[in-house]
């Protein structure tokens, strides 16, 4: 039994190979190419700059024959950059000190609001008042369906009220 260098595995070395030191053909190429990485990488370079246009032809013919994938790629990277945007608008975009309901202009804005999700970076400060408003779903009201987060907030509004009178 020999033991495969690169992944350690126990192997049967074959009957013309005694000293055989990889498992597999795989495992073999793989520690050729981590022994030569930056020479590879450097033909490869060498090769494509010699090679433009062979290498543009073999691009057309990689995207005709994987199309389906890439396109579904591209929409979840979509997805994904959408998400992130959301994401940065939720954390990053602060009520500013003092803003009034940009509704009403009697409260202080303690929320905001997207009136359309595909547009993140479009937000709206509104009181919670006016937010339930305008999250009206189905003829229900946003807040009767979560009365312990309308507590929250009522009590976090209370709270910046005595903050922004001090």
């Amino acid at each position: 039994m020999n033991k495969c260098i690169f992944c350690n595995k126990q192997f049967e070395p074959g009957k013309f190979h005694v000293n055989q030191k990889f498992c597999s053909g795989e495992c073999r190429r793989k520690r050729y190419y981590q022994n030569h990485k930056e020479w590879i990488k450097e033909m490869a370079r060498k090769w494509a700059k010699r090679n433009k246009e062979r290498r543009n032809e073999l691009a057309k013919k990689s995207y005709e024959k994987n199309k389906d994938k890439i396109l579904e790629y591209e929409k979840t990277n979509e997805r994904k950059k959408k998400s992130d945007i959301r994401r940065k608008a939720r954390y990053h975009i602060k009520i500013p000190k003092g803003q009034l309901c940009q509704i009403c202009n009697e409260e202080l804005a303690i929320e905001k609001h997207h009136e359309n999700y595909s547009k993140p970076l479009e937000v709206m400060f509104v009181c919670r008042e006016c937010h339930n408003k305008l999250r009206l779903k189905g003829g229900k009201r946003w807040q009767n369906t979560h009365k312990n987060v309308q507590k929250h907030y009522m009590w976090q509004t209370q709270e910046l009220r005595i903050l922004q009178i001090h």
